[in-house]
């Protein structure tokens, strides 16, 4: 659901709660679900119900990935919050319009959370990598590579209409 600083500004902020011993394999961790899209994996594999339970969060990698899901699953709340008029079935990305808004919506968060957090001190742990689920590494290295070139040295400023 949100984009990937919002996912890190998420996990940070949780950080203390879940007692995290290891910050690179947390913040991969909280990235890992949606390096689906270049790994090619299935959603249900990295994106289900089980990553909820306690007992998933074994390592500090897992509880990323958890804190992930729980990132996921309040955005979408507040989403449809939002759009409640136009959820026809609570589904992101139903029609067009409801995908447009919903990627409006991502985008303008994303760029408030890297206006509040010092996302580039923190793009560095991206340089870990981890395959839980047997995709190729260097697939989900890539995915993280993207993530860095994508925000490093990026100033947002807001517009004011």
């Amino acid at each position: 659901m949100p984009l990937e600083a919002t996912h890190i500004r998420f996990a940070l902020d949780l950080k203390d709660e879940y007692k995290i011993k290891d910050i690179k394999k947390y913040i991969s961790g909280t990235v890992y679900p949606d390096s689906r899209y270049i790994t090619g994996i299935d959603r249900n594999l990295t994106h289900h119900e089980d990553i909820l339970k306690s007992e998933f969060a074994k390592d500090d990698f897992k509880k990323g990935w958890q804190v992930h899901q729980i990132c996921d699953m309040i955005m979408n709340k507040e989403k449809k919050k939002v759009l409640s008029s136009s959820f026809v079935d609570g589904r992101a990305g139903f029609n067009e319009e409801e995908w447009i808004i919903s990627s409006a919506m991502k985008i303008i968060q994303d760029m408030n959370d890297m206006q509040n957090f010092d996302l580039q001190k923190n793009l560095k742990y991206l340089n870990f990598a981890y395959n839980p689920n047997g995709e190729n590494l260097s697939d989900i290295r890539k995915y993280n590579q993207i993530i860095i070139d994508l925000y490093k040295n990026k100033k947002v400023t807001t517009c004011r209409g």
